[in-house]
């Protein structure tokens, strides 16, 4: 699935010389987002956590929009949220803990913190929580603000949502800030719903038919 009608931005399935790209439309999404925007002192670490072991686990789950600067935007995703953590918790965060330590006083400080806090969790749980099973994939979904606004969540997510089908996949899930209002608004728009909330965040779902 392409495009190419908005400014020369087009879509297209993700390949390894995209990752670059993603990273840094990552970084700077996450450094606008929120309350207050962050100055991230070592970018990357965003990308280490929402985006990089998404693509190396599972890249046919992976496209980008990209226009005459490189990649625009973004989705990743996975087929089996437990699964991933797993692979992730072995594969992916041994070697970045190794490359980006905690500091020694063991409490993470600045607006890395947040990443630094991921890499070093503990390993996930090895049973998963009831919504797991029946809405087991997972989408994390990103785009720069000269990307944002021209039609293009939509068709990211569909293709991602086609391939899960294909898969036979039962169910879909993803996490949303509670103050991110508009990205709430678009994922309802898209039938998804929210399964619980709190104060900061909400789980949301979604069936695959």
């Amino acid at each position: 699935m392409t495009g190419d009608t908005d400014g020369g931005i087009r879509m297209q399935r993700y390949a390894p010389r995209d990752l670059p790209g993603v990273y840094r439309v990552c970084a700077e999404v996450d450094a606008r987002g929120g309350k207050q925007p962050q100055r991230l002192q070592v970018p990357e670490l965003a990308g280490h956590v929402f985006a990089g072991p998404y693509l190396v686990n599972d890249p046919a789950l992976g496209w980008v929009v990209a226009d005459r600067l490189g990649v625009a935007g973004y989705i990743v995703g996975t087929a089996d949220a437990v699964a991933f953590e797993q692979w992730r918790e072995r594969q992916w965060y041994p070697a970045l803990r190794k490359r980006h330590p905690m500091p020694a006083d063991g409490e993470a400080h600045g607006d890395d913190a947040r990443y630094l806090r991921f890499l070093h969790s503990a390993p996930p749980q090895q049973s998963a929580p009831a919504e797991r099973s029946a809405y087991p994939a997972e989408l994390h979904i990103k785009l720069a603000p000269r990307a944002a606004g021209l039609g293009w969540g939509r068709p990211l997510v569909e293709a991602l949502i086609d391939e899960l089908r294909a898969r036979d996949v039962p169910g879909l899930h993803l996490h949303v800030a509670e103050e991110n209002s508009s990205a709430i608004a678009f994922y309802e728009r898209l039938a998804f719903r929210t399964l619980h909330r709190n104060d900061a965040s909400r789980t949301m779902i979604r069936e695959i038919a």
